[in-house]
C-alpha cells in the first residue's frame, strides 16, 4: 500500500485515526504507571538462619558452610554473600543473568537447602525467600510525649486504616516498634526448691500450648475433624500450666513461681523525631503499583487525621478516587490521636518522581515550543503547523504503546522522549520539505504531497531504523545499569514508529489539503504578510546562503586531503584532551538530595546509653545548620534504605535521617551542607569507629569507592585492608574510610569439669540452662495483633548486664539437685567474633570511601596501587565492588552491542545505496561526532559521565541519518549522468535547510534541560550535552567533510580503475530531466 496516496486521498479516516489517537494518548498520560526508575527484575534468593543464642562462628560451622556448599554448586548461582551475626545470619544468592525464571531458581535453591539432614536441631527452619526489588515510597511518623504502647497504637491504626486502600503496596513498621511478648520470669530462688531447671519449664510450657490435630472420624453425617487444644494464649491461662507435681500430690503451676506478664521484646532501641519519642512506618512499593499515587494517598490520609482540607480539583478526583477516599479514611477515622501526639510525612521520595517527571515534561514542552517557532520561520506557518501536530499525535500514540507494552513513566522513559522531541519532527521536515518543493515547482497541492512524499519514503524508513538500531547497544548493558538503561531504546522504538507512522500515513493528507486550501484562498492581509515574509526568508536562504555554502564547499572539495587533514587533527586534539584529564569523568554523579543518611558505629558492646550520648552531639551539630528542617534519629537499630527491610537490633549502631529544604530555595547542596556538619563535628565523636554520608536520591546509590576482600587468612585480610585504608588516606577529598570486618567480642567462656559430668551434667544441659537464664527460651509462638508473639522462659532477677549475675547462678542436675554453676565449670574470659562476612564461600571484607564533591571517584581508583595490592597479596582475592563493579560490567558488554548496532547499520545503508563502499564513507562521519561530545561537556562545565557516552553510542544512528538524506539526494544526481563533484554540489544545495532544521530542532528540543539548574535534571544533563554538541558537530561534518569523503572515495575509484584497466575511468552520459537544474545553478523555490 501506497501510503502517502492513502493519506491524501482518504483524510476522513486518516483524521478520526489522528482524534482517536489523541485521545487515548491523553488518557494514558493521566493514567500511566510512574515510578523512579524502570523496574528492575529480581536476581536474588535471600535465606534467612535464626539459630538463637548461637555465635557468629557457631553458625558458620554448623549451618553457614553447608548451605553454602549446597547453594553453590547450582549451575543458576553466580554469587553467595553471607553475614552472620550473633543469634543468627542470612545468605544472599545472585543468580546469573541468564536465568529468566527467578522463581524456578529459587524453588531449586530452596530444594537444596530443604535436602540438608545435619544441621543442629535447636537451629530455627531456615528460610529460602525470593527479593523482590521494593523502594521506600515515604514514611509516616508519629511523635510526641507519649509511652511506647500509644504510639505503636496509633501506628497499627494508622497501618490498618493505609492497607484497606487499593494499590496501596506494603506497609512496615521502622525502628522504635517492637513487638509484644508473654513473659515467663521464673523466681530462681523457687527453681532451686522446686529442682526444676528452665528446659523444663519451657518444655512444659510448650507442650501445654501446643494444640495438635487428631486426625478425622468419617460419620453418617459427614468428616469430623479432632483437634487437642492448648492452654489459651493469655497470661491467665498460661499461670495455671502445671509445670510438675509433687509427692505428696501437689501440683505446681507456672503461676506459683514465675510471674508472668505482657510486654515489649528485649532489644533496646530509642527513636526519636525532632526530639520527641516517636514510632515510623514505610510504604514500600512492592509489586506495580504507582509510587506518586502511593505517596499522594499517605499524604491525604495524614491530611484528613490532622484536619487539613482535600487539594484535590474535580477532574483529579474523577481520575484518582482513591486519594480522595485516603482523605477521607483518614478524617473518619476512629482513633484519635492523644494530646500531644502529632503525625506527619518524612523522607517522601515519591517527591523525586513527581518533581523530575514535572521537569522533563516542562522541557518537554519549551523543547516542543522551540522546534514549533524554528519551524515558522525556516518553512511555513502552515507546514509548522502540521509538523507540530505530528509531533503531538506520535508523543500520543508513544504513550498509548507504552500502557499497551506496560512501560512506565519513569527518568530514563521521560528522558528518552525528550531525546526524540527533535528526531520525532526530523522525518516531518524531511517529507514536509519534499512536498513543498514538488509544489513550489508547480504540481498541484495533492499530487505534490502525493510525489513529495514518495520521493522520500525509503530514506525517511531508513533513518527511523537507523536511529532505532543506534539505541540498541543499551539492550547489550549488563548489570544494575543495563536493567535502568533498557526502558530507554524500548521508548525511543515506540516513539520512532509513531512518528513513521505519523509522517507518511497522515502527514501527506494534512500538508496536500493545506496547501490546496492556500492556493483557492483569496489574498487576505495576513496570507500577504506571511508571503513576504516568506519570499524574503526564501531570498536570504537560496540567493545568499546557499550559494556561499556552494561556494564554501568547492573549495573544500577542491582541496579536500588538507580538509580531511584538518578535521582529522581536529579531532586528535579533542581526544587529547580527553586523555589528558582536561575533561573530568565520573561513573555516575549525584549532585544534590533532599533526604540524607547518617549511619554511625561504636565499638561492639558499647552501651545504648552511650551511643546516644554521641548521636545528641550530632543532633546539636545538624541544628546548627539552617537548612535541615526535619531530624529522625534511631538508636540502637539499623534499616536497610534501598530495600526498606527489617531493622538489624544493636546498642553500638545509630542511624539518622535528615530532610532538608528544597533545593530550589537553598544555595547550599547536600554535600556542601555536609561537609560543613563533619567540621563542626572534629574531634568531638570520641569512640566512634565509623561515620558515614549517604546522600538518598532515590536512583543508584552505594559508596563511591568499594573494594572487596576475599580469603582464608584473617591476618593478611586485614593487612591488606589496613593498608588499603593508608593508600585511600593521602588524597584530600577522600573521607568516610572504613571497612565493614566486625570487630572481636569479649566472651565469657565455659568448659564443663569432670566432677560436673559426674554427676550426670552434659555440655548441652549446662549450654542449655546459661542460654535460657541469660537469653530466655522461646517456648511457644503465637500470632496476634498482626504480629508473632513469643512466650519467653527466662529467670527472674538475673541482669544481663552484670557478669557476677551469671557466675553466681545455679542449675538442676539431671537428679534434680540445685548446684552452683561455679562448682560443675570452669569460667573464663576469651574474645570471639561480633559478625562473620563470606562472600563465594571464603572470608570476605569491604574496604570503602567516600570522595568530596567535585572529586571523581574514578580518578581516585584509577590512581590507587591495585595491582600491587594483588602482587603482593596472591593469596587473597581483591576485586572492585559497588559502582566500580557496576561501571566494569558496563563497559565490559557495552563495545560488543556498539559493534552489533554498527553492523546493522551498515546493512541498512548498503540495502538502500545499493553500494558497499558508499555506507563505509558515511559511517567515517560517527567518530568525528566526539569533537562536540568533549567540547560541549568543557563549554558548559561539566563531567563526563556514563550516560555521556551513551548519549555518543546513541548518537551513531543520528549521525548517519543527516548523512543518508544528503547521499540519497546525491546517488539521484549521479544516476542522471551528473559527474561526482557536481552531484555533490547539488545535493548540498538542495538538502541544506533540512539537515539545518533537524540538527536545530534536535539541539533545540533538548536545549531546556541543557540550561536547567535544578538537581533533578542534573543526571540526566551530560547525556543531553553529548548528543545535542555531538550532533551539531556532525552536522557541520557532514556539510562540509563528508562530500570531500566520497569525492576521495571516488579518486580511488578511479585510480584502481586505472591501475587495472591502463585507461581512465568512462564518465557516465548526462540524462535530460525536467527537474534537473543546469550545472552550476543553485535551485531556488517558487513562493506562492
Amino acid at each position: 500500500m501506497n501510503l502517502p496516496r492513502f493519506s491524501v486521498r482518504n483524510p476522513v479516516p486518516v483524521n478520526l485515526m489522528m482524534v482517536a489517537i489523541l485521545f487515548f494518548g491523553t488518557w494514558s498520560a493521566l493514567t500511566l504507571r510512574r515510578e523512579f526508575f524502570p523496574d528492575i527484575a529480581p536476581d536474588r534468593a535471600y535465606i534467612t538462619m535464626p539459630y538463637p543464642g548461637a555465635s557468629p562462628a557457631e553458625i558458620e560451622d554448623a549451618l553457614a558452610k553447608k548451605v553454602e556448599d549446597a547453594v553453590s554448586e547450582l549451575k543458576e548461582v553466580d554469587e553467595v554473600r553471607t553475614n552472620l551475626v550473633e543469634g543468627g545470619g542470612s545468605i544472599s544468592v545472585t543468580f546469573r543473568e541468564e536465568v529468566s525464571d527467578i522463581d524456578a531458581a529459587v524453588d531449586e535453591v530452596e530444594r537444596a537447602v530443604m535436602a540438608l539432614e545435619d544441621l543442629p536441631a535447636d537451629a530455627d527452619r531456615i528460610q529460602v525467600l525470593k527479593i523482590d526489588n521494593q523502594l521506600p515510597v515515604i514514611m509516616l511518623e508519629i511523635y510526641g510525649d507519649a509511652d511506647e504502647e500509644v504510639l505503636k497504637q496509633a501506628a497499627r491504626a494508622a497501618r490498618d486504616d493505609l492497607r484497606s486502600l487499593p494499590d496501596m503496596g506494603q506497609l512496615t513498621y521502622g525502628g522504635g516498634i517492637r513487638n509484644y511478648e508473654i513473659r515467663v520470669e521464673v523466681d530462681r530462688d523457687a527453681m532451686v526448691r522446686y529442682g526444676i531447671g528452665l528446659p523444663t519449664i519451657s518444655s512444659a510450657v510448650s507442650r501445654w500450648m501446643r494444640e495438635i490435630p487428631g486426625g478425622s472420624i468419617q460419620t453418617s453425617g459427614g468428616t469430623i475433624g479432632i483437634r487437642t487444644l492448648g492452654v489459651p494464649e493469655d497470661s491467665d491461662s498460661i499461670r495455671e500450666i502445671v509445670v510438675t507435681a509433687q509427692s505428696d500430690g501437689d501440683v505446681v503451676r507456672l503461676g506459683d513461681i514465675a510471674r508472668i506478664y505482657r510486654s515489649f521484646v528485649d532489644t533496646p532501641v530509642n527513636v526519636r523525631f525532632n526530639g520527641a519519642p516517636s514510632v515510623s512506618m514505610t510504604a514500600l512499593r512492592a509489586g506495580k503499583q504507582d509510587i506518586v499515587k502511593m505517596a499522594r494517598m499517605v499524604r491525604a490520609y495524614v491530611d484528613g487525621r490532622t484536619g487539613q482540607p482535600l487539594e484535590m480539583s474535580t477532574m483529579d478526583m474523577l481520575i484518582n478516587p482513591d486519594v480522595k477516599k485516603a482523605w477521607e479514611k483518614g478524617l473518619n477515622s476512629t482513633h484519635v490521636l492523644p494530646p500531644g501526639v502529632e503525625m506527619t510525612t518524612f523522607t517522601d521520595l515519591a517527591r523525586f518522581v513527581e518533581g523530575r517527571l514535572s521537569l522533563l515534561s516542562e522541557n518537554a514542552i519549551y523543547g516542543a515550543i522551540l522546534v514549533f517557532l524554528t519551524l515558522m520561520v525556516f518553512l511555513n506557518w502552515r507546514a509548522a503547523f502540521w509538523v507540530g501536530m505530528g509531533l503531538i499525535i506520535a508523543l500520543a500514540g508513544t504513550l498509548v504503546l507504552m500502557e499497551w507494552t506496560g512501560a512506565t513513566l519513569n527518568l530514563l522513559t521521560m528522558f528518552g522522549l525528550i531525546v526524540v522531541i527533535g528526531l520525532l519532527v526530523d522525518d516531518a521536515i524531511v517529507v514536509c520539505e519534499s512536498i513543498q518543493a514538488r509544489h513550489d515547482k508547480g504540481i498541484g497541492a495533492l499530487q505534490a504531497a502525493i510525489e513529495g512524499a514518495g520521493r522520500v519514503q525509503w530514506p525517511v524508513v531508513a533513518t527511523v531504523l537507523t536511529s532505532i538500531v543506534a539505541f540498541l547497544p543499551l539492550t547489550f548493558i549488563k548489570g544494575g545499569i543495563g536493567d535502568l538503561m533498557g526502558a530507554l531504546p524500548v521508548v525511543v522504538a515506540l516513539a520512532l514508529f509513531m512518528s513513521l507512522i505519523e509522517c507518511l500515513m497522515m502527514l501527506p493528507g494534512h500538508m496536500g489539503h493545506s496547501l490546496a486550501r492556500r492556493d483557492r484562498a483569496s489574498d487576505r492581509r495576513f496570507g500577504a504578510r506571511m508571503r513576504r515574509f516568506e519570499q524574503k526568508r526564501d531570498d536570504l536562504i537560496f540567493n545568499r546562503i546557499v550559494p556561499r555554502y556552494v561556494t564554501l564547499l568547492g573549495t573544500l572539495l577542491n582541496r579536500r586531503y588538507l580538509t580531511l587533514s584538518v578535521a582529522v587533527a581536529a579531532l586528535i586534539f579533542s581526544v587529547a584532551f580527553l586523555a589528558g584529564g582536561r575533561v573530568g569523568y565520573n561513573f555516575l554523579p549525584s549532585d544534590d538530595a533532599e533526604t540524607v543518611m547518617i549511619k554511625f558505629e561504636m565499638p561492639v558492646g558499647t552501651p545504648l546509653e552511650h551511643t546516644e550520648a554521641v548521636a545528641l552531639r550530632v543532633e546539636r551539630a545538624l541544628e546548627e545548620q539552617p537548612e535541615i528542617q526535619l531530624v529522625n534519629t534511631i538508636i540502637g537499630a539499623t534499616s536497610d534504605v534501598e530495600t526498606g527491610r527489617g531493622s538489624s537490633f544493636s546498642t553500638n549502631v545509630a542511624q539518622i535521617f535528615l530532610e532538608l529544604s528544597p533545593a530550589e530555595v537553598r544555595e547550599r547542596n547536600a554535600g556542601q551542607i555536609m561537609t560543613d556538619v563533619r567540621a563542626s563535628l572534629e574531634g568531638q565523636l570520641p569512640g566512634v569507629d565509623n561515620f558515614s554520608v549517604q546522600e538518598l536520591t532515590g536512583g543508584p546509590g552505594g559508596k563511591d569507592i568499594t573494594v572487596n576482600i576475599s580469603g582464608d587468612d584473617l591476618g593478611r585480610m586485614m593487612a591488606v585492608a589496613a593498608r588499603m585504608k593508608d593508600d585511600l588516606a593521602i588524597f584530600d577529598g577522600v573521607f568516610d574510610i572504613a571497612d565493614d570486618l566486625f570487630d572481636g567480642q569479649r566472651e565469657l567462656q565455659i568448659r564443663l569439669l569432670p566432677s560436673g559430668a559426674a554427676l550426670g551434667l552434659t555440655v548441652e544441659d549446662v549450654a542449655r540452662q546459661v542460654r535460657s537464664s541469660v537469653y530466655g527460651d522461646e517456648a511457644h509462638v503465637f500470632a496476634a495483633d498482626g504480629e508473632d508473639i513469643d512466650v519467653r522462659v527466662s529467670a527472674a532477677g538475673l541482669s544481663r548486664a552484670d557478669l557476677s549475675d551469671i557466675e553466681g547462678m545455679w542449675i538442676i542436675a539431671p537428679d534434680g539437685r540445685s548446684i552452683p554453676l561455679a562448682e560443675v565449670v570452669e569460667l573464663g574470659d576469651g574474645s570471639g567474633y561480633a559478625g562473620i562476612r563470606r562472600r563465594n564461600r571464603s572470608r570476605s571484607m569491604t574496604v570503602t570511601a567516600e570522595t568530596a564533591e567535585g572529586l571523581s571517584p574514578e580518578l581516585v581508583m584509577a590512581s590507587l596501587p591495585v595491582d600491587e595490592w594483588k602482587k603482593d597479596y596472591p593469596d587473597l582475592a581483591i576485586t572492585l565492588g559497588g559502582r566500580q563493579e557496576s561501571q566494569a560490567r558496563a563497559f565490559a558488554s557495552l563495545p560488543l552491542g556498539y559493534m552489533a548496532a554498527l553492523g546493522m547499520i551498515y546493512a541498512l545503508l548498503a540495502w538502500l545505496f545499493r553500494s558497499y563502499t558508499l555506507p563505509l564513507t558515511v559511517m567515517l562521519g560517527i567518530p568525528f561526532a566526539i569533537i562536540g561530545v568533549i567540547w560541549g561537556h568543557i563549554l558548559l562545565g561539566y563531567a563526563m559521565t556514563f550516560l555521556s557516552i551513551i548519549g555518543f553510542v546513541a548518537l551513531s544512528g543520528i549521525v548517519v541519518n543527516d548523512s543518508l538524506i544528503l547521499v540519497h539526494f546525491y546517488q539521484e544526481e549521479r544516476e542522471r549522468g551528473i559527474s561526482v563533484r557536481e552531484s555533490l554540489l547539488r545535493a548540498g544545495a538542495e538538502r541544506l535547510r533540512p539537515i539545518f532544521l533537524t540538527t536545530v530542532t534536535t539541539v533545540l528540543g533538548l536545549t531546556p534541560l541543557m540550561l536547567e539548574q535544578s538537581f533533578q535534571a542534573r543526571f540526566l544533563i551530560p547525556m543531553a550535552i553529548a548528543i545535542a554538541f555531538g550532533l551539531i558537530s556532525a552536522t557541520f561534518l557532514i556539510l562540509l567533510l563528508l562530500p570531500c569523503l566520497i569525492l576521495i572515495l571516488d579518486d580511488l575509484k578511479r585510480g584502481c580503475w586505472f591501475l587495472w584497466n591502463g585507461t581512465p575511468r568512462p564518465e557516465p552520459v548526462p540524462e535530460s530531466s525536467p527537474d534537473a537544474t543546469p550545472e552550476g545553478v543553485v535551485p531556488a523555490p517558487q513562493t506562492g
